[in-house]
């Protein structure tokens, strides 16, 4: 992945204000996204220089199977990510900034915005395709395709005026609705408003997973009920119900082959739903281990699996599960790379020194001249 070399005092300085770092609690502090492939893990930490406290995100990355299996440090952004998806074997990762990029093993770029000022709030993806929901800045341009909803016809936009984020909010001082969007050919393709009672409130927010290359999308309401709804390849939505969990939490829609939704609640692993005809009763997931209240929880699906992942005591656990609830594995910590980039790059002139002196010496013995006869 990230092999840069680091200078010794940028990291005596990173290490300094990792050992300060408070993550904040919120599930938001910390992201899971996995593939056939790859298993990202996405960790917001608060630094303090001195100044003022920044936040960054550190992206670590395993192989799924095959001989890369070790985590590695992808990369450091220095902002907070609130998403992720992915392009092929790549990550893609939406900033709080709304930026979103696209990260690989030696580089980025950052994608393009959707047009007309809408902010992206979520996106997701399969292996084919990238979509995303976003807050509309001006009307959707004109469209071959005509989705409706499942319930009312879509509210005017001068009835919604939206504040919605996950995690945190985006207050807009303009009317705009929540609409639906794909990433075709680089370019962002309006496809649909959401169904008009999926209310955006200033304390809702929303999730999305692509499943059987359909978007599954939640979208929760103050009041902490989950609305969700399917959207079908004949531009219609589906209203796949409304969930009512027994705690206010956060919840994560997954792909693990069908429909998953996970609600998180106040604390704890949370409880997993399965969508057949409709929801199934929630699971609760149950940790391995005596955690009260963990600093940060997520959660991902990796094939038919899912990956429960939470912090504590500043450290990241990790425990599978399949979707009927079963635990697949005790919860056990992460093993992450420390100082891994250090170590190759001492490993590395250790090396090339070893090199150069056993070269010096050949240059030396073949130049130095023999001793005549007498």
């Amino acid at each position: 992945m990230n092999n840069r070399p680091i200078k010794l005092p940028a990291l005596v300085a990173m290490m300094i204000g990792l050992l300060a770092t408070n993550v904040r609690a919120q599930p938001s502090d910390l992201l899971a996204h996995g593939t056939e492939d790859v298993f990202w893990v996405a960790q917001v930490v608060t630094t303090n220089d001195g100044k003022q406290k920044h936040e960054e995100t550190v992206i670590r990355a395993r192989g799924i199977g095959g001989a890369q299996t070790r985590w590695v440090e992808v990369t450091r952004l220095n902002d907070r990510v609130i998403n992720l998806a992915s392009r092929g074997s790549d990550l893609v990762a939406l900033l709080n900034s709304r930026d979103w990029l696209v990260l690989w093993d030696s580089g980025q770029m950052t994608g393009s915005p959707i047009s007309g000022g809408s902010l992206i709030q979520t996106m997701a993806s399969d292996r084919d395709n990238i979509w995303a929901i976003a807050i509309v800045g001006s009307p959707p341009p004109t469209t071959n395709s005509s989705a409706t909803t499942a319930t009312t016809s879509p509210a005017t936009a001068a009835t919604r005026t939206l504040s919605i984020g996950n995690p945190s909010t985006t207050q807009m001082t303009e009317p705009g609705e929540l609409a639906l969007y794909k990433l075709e050919r680089g370019s962002w393709v309006w496809k649909s408003s959401l169904p008009s009672d999926a209310r955006t409130d200033q304390s809702a927010n929303v999730s999305m997973a692509i499943v059987g290359g359909n978007p599954l999308v939640g979208v929760a309401d103050l009041d902490g009920a989950i609305h969700t709804y399917q959207f079908s390849a004949d531009n219609q939505w589906t209203n796949r119900d409304t969930i009512t969990p027994a705690q206010k939490g956060p919840f994560k829609l997954l792909n693990a082959g069908q429909g998953v939704l996970w609600e998180g609640g106040a604390t704890g692993g949370g409880s997993v739903r399965v969508l057949g005809e409709k929801w199934s009763n929630p699971v609760p997931l149950k940790i391995s281990m005596d955690v009260r209240q963990p600093e940060a929880r997520t959660i991902a699906a990796i094939g038919s699996n899912l990956r429960f992942l939470f912090v504590d005591s500043g450290k990241i656990y990790e425990q599978a599960f399949d979707t009927s609830g079963k635990a697949l594995s005790t919860a056990a910590e992460l093993p992450l790379p420390t100082g891994t980039t250090m170590q190759y790059n001492w490993a590395m002139i250790i090396l090339v020194m070893a090199l150069l002196v056993a070269l010096a010496g050949a240059v030396l013995r073949r130049g130095m001249p023999g001793k005549k006869p007498e």
